[in-house]
């Protein structure tokens, strides 16, 4: 009898002990599952000044600057202080984003600021983002403001640089993805003046790597002929890619000097 009431004991001394076990297992995943709740971030509204910069003047390759400035505000609309970082809309995430694909260059100059410097040699608007680290509206979006900066051609140069066209059969790949272990074209798409057209030829760049070799200009054609250059031309390069994340642009050049240059344009194969 005596044995019967010690095993009972021992019986419930261990049930109770596993019980605990239990329990305290229980709140230990759920303190380590539970969501870490971030503060609300109260800026609600960021603008970048100015939000549109079409300076004449701001041609390729002039070295002339744009100052920047993000400004925060409460839902209010009363005014706050944050620090922002800066980079380019379409600058590839794995990248710092101060350097346009095109050579154009943004430095951040204080903690609100920074500088739009004209220095490649693509003519187009690029987007500049200011944003404010881990800071995102009820929707998870961070809260950002953009700036459109036009660079306008030179006026005195030998031709202009249009786009560049990445063809997959009869389409244009413009940030989304295809099959790999494809063919694809590389079409660039110039305007000068048919007596220059001998002395210019086409370089492209596939990740920042030269592709060669130089490829001529196609005869004039028809279609968006420019209002300043009565012709439009072509030059294209096949190139066969296997699987990855690709940037595309290309430079027009007469012997070593680089005319201008293309605006990037990415792609994926998968």
């Amino acid at each position: 009898m005596r044995e019967k009431t010690l095993l009972a004991g021992a019986a419930l001394s261990l049930g109770l002990s596993l019980a605990w076990l239990s329990c305290s297992s229980k709140k230990e995943t759920a303190a380590k599952t539970s969501p870490v709740e971030r503060p609300a971030c109260p800026i609600a509204r960021l603008t970048v000044t100015p939000d549109r910069a079409a300076d004449p003047a701001l041609t390729l390759g002039s070295g002339r600057e744009v100052l920047l400035e993000a400004r925060a505000a409460d839902a209010a609309g009363r005014p706050m202080n944050a620090e922002v970082v800066w980079r380019f809309k379409d600058a590839p995430l794995d990248q710092p984003g101060l350097t346009a694909g095109s050579g154009h260059t943004l430095a951040p100059t204080g903690p609100r600021t920074a500088v739009f410097r004209a220095s490649g040699k693509a003519a187009d608007d690029f987007w500049v983002a200011a944003a404010v680290p881990d800071c995102a509206d009820a929707d998870s979006i961070a809260v950002s403001g953009l700036a459109r900066i036009t660079v306008a051609p030179d006026p005195d140069g030998p031709a202009r640089c249009g786009r560049i066209r990445v063809r997959y059969g009869s389409r244009d790949l413009v940030d989304e993805s295809v099959l790999g272990f494809v063919t694809l074209n590389f079409w660039a798409e110039v305007y000068t003046r048919p007596e220059r057209k001998e002395e210019l030829a086409v370089r492209f760049y596939l990740n920042d790597r030269p592709l060669n070799p130089l490829r001529k200009l196609y005869p004039p054609l028809d279609d968006e002929p420019a209002a300043d250059f009565p012709a439009h031309y072509r030059a294209r390069l096949p190139v066969f890619l296997e699987r990855g994340g690709f940037r595309v642009f290309y430079e027009l050049r007469q012997g070593e000097a680089v005319v201008c240059a293309s605006p990037e344009v990415s792609f994926a194969t998968r």
